[in-house]
């Protein structure tokens, strides 16, 4: 016979995955326009840890052992989202991370490394229908064109300078 504290933590857990399967649906398409269909994603708590001196979130090692990129939402313990604006964010994987990030252990004693929010990198979201979207064939046709399909050209814009933003990221990581 199963206890009740037995029992409440598997209902706990049942509603852990089943939260972090919604946080993954929301993001989904996202994932897929940007050709991660299958990504490693795991929500994680944004916070600053006791020592340093940036918001952090934390990856264990064998995360970080992957060898792959993480995509992340910032969430509390409960795995609820914290961000209004749901925001997917991708953790470039890191080669050298034992040696450039701090580690410390989790309230249940397991080894955690610390990665700065500050060294993640803001993921567009998804434009949800390209059908919607007018083919513009030159910049004048932005200027005198009508206005009706603003919203979507807005999404448009926005995606291509979250690239810009990921690109320049990138470039500046080698220096």
């Amino acid at each position: 016979m199963m206890s009740i504290s037995t029992t409440a933590k598997k209902k706990k857990s049942e509603l852990y995955r089943e939260k972090m399967a919604s946080l993954r649906e929301y993001h989904q398409d996202t994932l897929d326009q940007i050709g991660e269909s299958t990504a490693y994603f795991y929500p994680k708590m944004a916070y600053k840890p006791i020592g340093l001196e940036e918001v952090c979130i934390g990856f264990f090692p064998s995360e970080l052992r992957k060898g792959t990129d993480i995509y992340t939402e910032f969430v509390s313990r409960e795995y609820d989202s914290e961000d209004p604006e749901r925001t997917l964010w991708k953790f470039q994987f890191n080669p050298h991370w034992q040696e450039e990030y701090a580690n410390g252990e989790t309230s249940t004693g397991s080894e955690i490394y610390y990665v700065p929010v500050s060294e993640l990198i803001k993921i567009p979201k998804a434009v949800k229908s390209a059908r919607n979207v007018k083919t513009l064939n030159s910049f004048e046709e932005i200027l005198q064109g009508d206005t009706s399909d603003e919203s979507s050209l807005v999404q448009v814009l926005e995606k291509i300078n979250g690239n810009l933003e990921l690109i320049a990221k990138r470039l500046n990581n080698r220096k």
